[in-house]
């Protein structure tokens, strides 16, 4: 008897995705140390001075929402307890034990991928899917190389939240979207998708009852700092991430590298010089004196999730839905400033599943991605000295990953286009209620972000 009849696809597809992880996590060592030492200081100072206490510093590792430390917290009290109770940060273990956290959510998104791929494909195809995000050589660049521990973390929860929403779980919808912007704000950008699902999709009771859960669940993340008194410390995250890398773009060939003319967030050439205003790509510069560039990126990102809805009215295939994340995950990492490289981690999952769809064009789409993604990742910059064409090759790279993103806008446009839509024009009333209160309180909270807080 074969493996594969002893084992479900499922758990197959998750033990082949932590095996590869594994080997490369054992065989090749952490691409980036220096991110990796925070991380390990942040566990350390977790396990020692508790959750409630983990933003009394400003440390490297801490620019995160408090959701982020608990999977870190976990962690370090394994460390703890299987090898050193005095908690060694020179150790390579706790090291292994921080990228193994990865891995494992990263092989759990693998199955997600397959099962959400089930919903409408053949067994053999939502295999496929699984398979191709298995072996994506830049889904294992980011997390088992790299190691950013962070990215599969949020996004597990994500692609949960949306499974849920299709099998109209709405309370574990709600709840899992919450936590996952409470590890990592680029959830964020999924936010407006599954609560799309919830409004349109669910009664009113089951909205309402919907909402409270979200609420309990994000208080319940900052519980530890209510009842450690260390609340009003911690609020002060919010605006630490708001003037953090206020750049059109951290080394991310993205629309915004080309606005920039590839210019860096700072210049590495003259690390003792501070160069002009005029010469750092920041996003709080005014475009055309009038918004700043950042305001001009959120406004972009939420144009596109408009027009995204809209075509989802009415439609209700889990392949739709799939295709409108797909551009919402591309969006958010093409529209908006201050991205970094691993900021497009989540729109493999979703290309994933479609590239294993019979919609042959999701094929080449997500290969010129793969390569793009790639050559973002600077892994073949050291072949090349000369820094001009260095930046010549990162703006040829980003104009061919802008053509990706056009071309995978006008492939779900054309997969959403193909649901007919039920009843297109009669939104109920329900639904434009709660879209204008949501879209109101957020909108509320991002003024009062930016402008206002201070």
């Amino acid at each position: 008897m074969t493996l594969s009849k002893l084992l479900s696809p499922v758990l197959l597809v998750g033990l082949i995705a932590f095996a590869v992880r594994l080997t490369i996590v054992v065989n090749v060592p952490n691409a980036f140390p220096w991110d990796m030492g925070g991380w390990i200081e942040t566990t350390q100072r977790l396990v020692v001075n508790g959750v409630p206490n983990i933003y009394a510093e400003h440390l490297q590792g801490n620019l995160y929402p408090p959701g982020f430390f608990y999977p870190l917290w976990f962690v370090g009290q394994t460390y703890r307890l299987c090898c050193s109770p005095q908690f060694d940060p020179q150790s390579p273990t706790i090291e292994f034990l921080l990228r193994l956290s990865s891995i494992l959510a990263d092989s759990f998104i693998a199955m997600t991928v397959y099962l959400i791929a089930r919903m409408w494909l053949d067994a053999r195809r939502a295999f496929a899917s699984g398979v191709v995000y298995v072996f994506n050589p830049v889904v294992l660049t980011t997390t088992a190389w790299m190691s950013m521990i962070g990215d599969p973390y949020y996004l597990l929860l994500v692609m949960l939240a949306l499974y849920a929403a299709l099998n109209e779980h709405w309370l574990w919808a709600s709840a899992l979207i919450v936590l996952a912007v409470m590890i990592k704000p680029q959830a964020m950008a999924f936010a407006p998708l599954v609560g799309f699902l919830i409004v349109t999709r669910a009664n009113w009771r089951q909205m309402i009852a919907s909402g409270v859960t979200a609420c309990v669940v994000g208080v319940g993340v900052w519980l530890p700092f209510i009842l450690g008194g260390t609340l009003e410390q911690a609020a002060q995250i919010t605006t630490r991430m708001r003037l953090a890398y206020p750049f059109l773009h951290v080394f991310a060939d993205n629309f915004w590298f080309l606005i920039a003319g590839g210019r860096e967030p700072w210049d590495p050439t003259a690390p003792n010089v501070k160069l002009p205003d005029a010469l750092i790509p920041y996003d709080t510069n005014l475009f055309l004196g009038v918004i700043a560039y950042r305001e001009v990126g959120l406004i972009a990102f939420g144009v596109l999730c408009l027009i995204v809805l809209y075509g989802l009215l009415g439609r209700t295939k889990p392949h739709t839905v799939v295709a409108a994340g797909a551009a919402m995950a591309f969006g958010f990492f093409m529209l908006s400033t201050r991205m970094h490289v691993n900021y497009a981690f989540p729109v493999f999952a979703f290309l994933a599943i479609l590239v294993a769809s019979r919609e042959w064009w999701y094929t080449p789409i997500g290969a010129l991605t793969i390569v793009t993604s790639l050559v973002d990742w600077e892994l073949f910059d050291e072949f090349i000295p000369a820094r001009a064409l260095l930046k010549t090759i990162h703006l040829v790279n980003a104009g061919f990953f802008v053509l990706a993103f056009v071309l995978l806008l006008l492939a779900v446009r054309a997969t959403i286009a193909r649901e007919p839509r039920v009843g297109a024009w009669r939104v109920p009333i329900r639904t434009l209620v709660a879209v204008v209160l949501i879209a109101s309180i957020g909108a509320a909270g991002v003024v009062w972000l930016i402008w206002i807080r201070e």
